[in-house]
């Protein structure tokens, strides 16, 4: 959360390597909660946990007061499965640091975690009072976490109350246009990713989920432009060719969707169901034998 180690990545080099030597001699040397932080990142970046957990126990040890460092061994009970641990932790910090938002952050992810999804709803709004210059970073990590628990609705009122600020924001614009597609919220969902499109003009997925908006308003001569888009730029886009065939078929044009099919499985062949609809075609073409070579 917030600046990512390789904002200063020569600086957390230098801590991590001499971690690395430490544990590779066995003698601990002295950190201070700077490198410490910097050192848990990047393992936690890396997804290794074990090391980041190491770190951390070091630093708890020779730096028992630091509350930051205690907010991390929380994230790393969280990884460990000791849901009840890391919460009593993180509530006891927020007694002492009320305006810290990483620790409404990892409180409330806990509660969704264990199925108390009002009070995890509750405490990210809570903690996104205190984000002041990082807001836009932990409006990212809250969505994906409330995206992820399939609270569509949270993501969509937090969200679109903030739209003018987060409108050049792509990453929150994509979780917006997902939660409001989750929620069946077609036309919407399709705007959003117009914006997105606006600011991005080159993201082969905003052109692709705008296919998708437009296959299920009914528009799919303008999906079948939209996946063309999407392939433009990323020629390997699998999903693009097959929801462009599955378009093609609908619209009755069985050779052009059968050319979209054998796109799709020529970059990935593990797509069996173009396998299935590419029989679909040849059957409505009426060549029965290719039909059942692909059945």
């Amino acid at each position: 959360m917030f600046e990512s180690w390789s904002a200063h990545f020569n600086e957390v080099k230098e801590a991590v390597e001499r971690f690395e030597k430490m544990e590779y001699s066995g003698r601990e040397i002295f950190f201070d909660v700077h490198s410490i932080e910097n050192i848990f990142d990047f393992y936690v970046d890396k997804l290794q946990f074990n090391k980041a957990e190491r770190i951390i126990e070091i630093g708890i040890r020779q730096h028992p007061g630091a509350n930051n460092l205690r907010i991390k061994q929380a994230i790393i009970f969280i990884e460990n499965g000791k849901l009840a641990k890391a919460s009593a932790q993180l509530e006891e910090l927020l007694l002492i640091e009320k305006s810290n938002p990483e620790i409404y952050l990892n409180l409330g992810y806990i509660y969704l975690r264990q199925g108390e999804n009002k009070r995890g709803l509750r405490i990210f709004e809570e903690g996104l009072k205190y984000a002041f210059n990082n807001e836009e970073e932990l409006l990212l990590d809250v969505a994906l976490y409330t995206n992820q628990f399939k609270e569509f609705n949270a993501t969509i009122n937090m969200l679109s109350s903030r739209y003018q600020q987060i409108q050049t924001n792509e990453n929150l614009l994509f979780e917006l246009a997902y939660a409001l597609d989750q929620e069946g919220k077609d036309k919407e969902a399709y705007q959003v990713y117009q914006d997105l499109l606006d600011l991005n003009p080159f993201s082969d997925n905003g052109w692709y989920n705008t296919g998708i908006s437009h296959v299920k308003m009914g528009n799919l001569e303008k999906a079948n432009e939209a996946f063309d888009f999407c392939i433009a730029i990323n020629p390997e886009h699998t999903q693009a060719y097959f929801n462009k065939g599955n378009s093609l078929a609908q619209l009755g044009r069985y050779h052009d969707a059968l050319d979209s099919y054998l796109e799709c499985i020529s970059y990935d062949i593990q797509q069996s169901r173009c396998l299935h609809y590419i029989a679909d075609c040849w059957n409505q073409l009426g060549n029965s034998g290719n039909a059942v070579k692909f059945y």
